[in-house]
């Protein structure tokens, strides 16, 4: 009996198994296939992440150190802190330290002799600084002028700008710090969605100083992988929960070795990284298993059908790997494959959101969304490279005194007309026109294809535009501007050089109170020059090259030397004979007008008490600037040096110009009025080229007024001059004031005013300014002779 053939499968059923194993295979090779793709892509997704993270550190960490260093440069170059930086003093060094400390917001300082030694240690608590740590920095700032870093003080982080001092030559080095943390890692955090952890050695090992992460890091893992004082600033770092292919962490040093180190970790989210592609696991796995089912009956649709969608998400998944958003998933399927298209393209465009916020904050102002400087100044770059841009202009924008909105109206409403003043200007500007904040009140604007006429244009337009009232709530403000104009090609052919002419243009417009001003050639030269007279202006008295000259005032009346105005002059050791008409505004905008002043007031007060030793009872003038009228303890050393030197304060007569007094009028008034009731005599200079009213003018306490030399020059009868010269003195005699004229050069405009009841004259018809000894020998030869004064014998 033959044996039955063994029984095998029906052939439909290896059919069935056959397709089926090879829909299973294919599947299984896509679920492989797109795990691969999804982890490249979540790989590459977090280095990209930890790659934008670091370049954004960076430049928020640049711009907090360049501003830190910009408020310690600033005071360094302060008269009063150099003084008492050069008084070699400690009590007055520290308290100098402390008190320029609180003025630029640190929380720690330090002052250095040249060396490097520590003169001055101003730290929170018991903190104590290594000098040991400042030698790289204080290498660096011996290169380049100034310094900033990260140090570790008891393994505390600090932010710390190194500035030297000059006085003239270098005197020492001054160190400002911030705390190093929690406020930096925070505002990373906001700026960039990344977790921060700031980190600082301390006795040899890693600690956490700071971080936005609840749960930290542990320091056992960092401490194995950083080496403390490594060379290599950068590196990834594996956490314990990460893949040795896919790092989630990169410390930066931010310390320089081998002072010890301070690092911040970055860490991106891996949750948020895989979650897209763990849904797409799962959606691919139960698909799988769906056409499993049914892969008997419609194996060969569902692979046709599968085939083509899976090729372009794996596409699309290499795409996103290389950081390619804006092309989405076009898949024409619906159910699981349709999900699967939708959360790729979901997943991109959250990706490329994510980044372009970070990219644009990093380039924008936050407080306007303006470009900030450094993307204006990219911008101005890239439109002078550019072929077809045949003209452009660069307006260097500032809003005048916007100090006294935010001191009385507060740093919010501030804020708010900030905001309102960069609309109007986006608003009034054409497209393709860029405007930018580039910090405080000041905004750039980069115009195309202008020439200088219709910028001249262009920018008195947008001064209309400021000028009109803000209505900001129930508040309505007046605010105007100044605008300073650099225009290519005419003026620079690079961005630097543009930025830098409209901002010497925008000072000219400040200091001739001018809304527009346009960059002229030769102002570079001129700005070099102010600004090496402002430097020499802070050490001219020790240098003794100042020195006052003295120009008569004669009584029309019986030819008696009442007063003297005393007149300074500077003798520079390069430039010669500096005019005051240069150098005192240079004084008053830097702030050395004060010193110059009582300078003047000490050496004047000192020579009237010679002249009274010797029988001349003359008395002396001196000017006052707009800034000496501001200062709340003006009087108080007036009446110190005229006590010093036994004078009366009826021999003194302080001059100030209408201009002067109207800058403030409330305060000038108080001052004036301190001065008035010690007895010193007030005399308005310059009298009918101001700005005050009669009504103003009647609330001054004033005893002079001094007819401008315009009118007196070429006074002679029958003229326009002598009418306005009869109306002043009409005016002062009806208000109970003396009236000087200056500027008397003729025999018939002295005449002239002695007809028309001028008390007092002075001028080059009388006599010349002259030394103290000569004007000393001019007063007893003119008060020895009889009737009318002699003219000065030096013409």
């Amino acid at each position: 009996m033959l044996a039955e053939p063994a029984r095998g499968l029906p052939f439909g059923s290896k059919i069935v198994l056959l397709l089926l194993g090879f829909v299973m295979a294919a599947q299984a090779t896509t679920f492989a296939f797109m795990r691969y793709a999804s982890e490249r892509s979540v790989r590459e997704q977090l280095a990209r992440e930890l790659d934008v993270g670091q370049r954004v550190w960076e430049r928020f960490h640049e711009s907090r150190s360049r501003e830190l260093l910009d408020r310690v440069a600033v005071l360094a170059e302060d008269f009063g802190f150099r003084e008492a930086v050069s008084s070699a003093d400690q009590a007055t060094m520290q308290s100098a330290l402390a008190n320029a400390g609180g003025r630029v917001g640190a929380d720690a300082g330090v002052l250095l002799d040249p060396s490097g030694a520590v003169l001055v240690d101003l730290w929170p608590g018991a903190q104590k600084l290594n000098p040991a740590v400042l030698d790289d920095m204080l290498l660096r700032a011996t290169s380049d002028g100034l310094a900033s870093g990260v140090v570790s003080v008891d393994g505390k982080p600090y932010l710390l700008a190194l500035v030297p001092v000059f006085a003239p030559r270098l005197v020492a080095w001054v160190g400002m710090a911030h705390e190093f943390g929690e406020t930096d890692a925070r505002q990373f955090a906001v700026i960039t969605g990344l977790d921060a952890t700031v980190l600082s050695t301390r006795d040899g090992q890693l600690q956490v100083y700071a971080s936005t992460r609840p749960d930290h890091v542990s320091t056992d893992v960092l401490n194995t992988q950083l080496a403390v004082g490594a060379r290599d600033l950068r590196r990834d770092v594996l956490l314990p929960d990460d893949d040795p292919l896919q790092p989630s962490a990169r410390a930066l040093q931010v310390s320089t070795p081998p002072a010890p180190a301070v690092y911040v970790l970055v860490q991106a989210s891996r949750s948020a990284a895989t979650a897209p592609f763990d849904d797409i696991g799962r959606q691919v796995l139960v698909l799988s298993i769906v056409i499993g089912a049914v892969a008997l009956a419609v194996s060969l649709f569902v692979g046709r059908q599968v085939s083509r969608p899976v090729s372009l998400l794996a596409t699309a998944a290499l795409r996103i790997q290389r950081g390619e958003y804006a092309e989405p998933v076009q898949v024409d399927a619906r159910g699981e494959l349709g999900q699967l298209a939708a959360a790729f393209n979901q997943m991109q465009a959250g990706i490329a959101e994510r980044e372009a916020t970070i990219l644009h904050q990093a380039g924008h102002d936050r407080l306007t969304g303006l470009p900030n400087r450094e993307r204006a100044l990219q911008r101005l770059a890239q439109t002078l490279v550019d072929s077809s841009a045949q003209r452009a202009a660069v307006f260097s924008l500032d809003l005048n005194r916007f100090k006294e909105i935010n001191d009385t109206l507060g740093h919010a409403f501030g804020d708010r007309v900030l905001a309102e003043a960069g609309a109007r200007l986006c608003k009034s500007t054409r497209e393709g026109d860029l405007v930018a904040r580039l910090g405080a009140d000041e905004f750039l604007l980069i115009l195309t294809d202008t020439n200088a006429t219709e910028s001249l244009h262009r920018a008195a337009f947008l001064a209309d535009v400021l000028r009109q009232p803000f209505e900001l709530g129930e508040t309505s403000i007046l605010i105007d501007c100044s605008i300073g104009i650099a225009v290519f090609p005419d003026h620079g052919s690079d961005a630097e050089t543009l930025l830098r002419r409209a901002d010497i243009a925008l000072y000219e417009a400040k200091d001739t109170r001018r809304d527009v001003a346009m960059y002229a050639a030769g102002r570079d030269e001129q700005h070099l020059h102010q600004l090496r007279l402002i430097g020499d202006l802070r050490t001219c008295i020790h240098r003794r090259e100042l020195h006052l000259v003295y120009q008569p005032k004669v009584s029309l009346e019986d030819g008696r030397v009442e007063h003297a105005e005393a007149l300074l002059r500077w003798e520079h050791p390069e430039f010669g004979a500096v005019r005051p008409d240069e150098f005192i505004p240079l004084a008053e905008r830097s702030g050395v007008i004060h010193a110059l002043t009582m300078y003047v007031l000490d050496v004047a007060i000192a020579e009237v008490s010679r002249w009274q030793s010797v029988g001349i009872e003359s008395g002396v003038a001196i000017n006052l600037s707009a800034e000496d009228l501001l200062s709340d303890t003006l009087a108080e050393r007036v009446r110190d040096c005229l006590q010093r030197y036994s004078v009366s304060p009826t021999k003194l007569i302080l001059e100030v110009t209408e201009s002067a007094v109207m800058r403030d009028l409330e305060t000038s008034l108080r001052t004036l009025h301190a001065l008035r009731r010690m007895g010193i005599r007030i005399a308005i200079d310059d009298f009918g080229t101001g700005q005050s009213s009669l009504a103003q003018l009647k609330r001054l306490p004033i005893d002079e007024l001094k007819i401008d030399k315009s009118f007196v020059l070429s006074l002679a009868p029958g003229g326009e001059d002598e009418l306005i010269v009869r109306s002043i003195i009409d005016l002062a005699h009806t208000l109970s004031m003396r009236v000087v004229a200056e500027g008397v050069e003729t025999a018939v405009g002295l005449r002239l005013l002695r007809q028309h009841g001028c008390e007092v004259a002075q001028g080059y018809h009388l006599s010349r300014p002259l030394p103290a000894e000569q004007f000393v020998e001019w007063v007893i030869r003119s008060e020895s002779a009889s009737g009318e004064p002699h003219k000065d014998s030096a013409r």
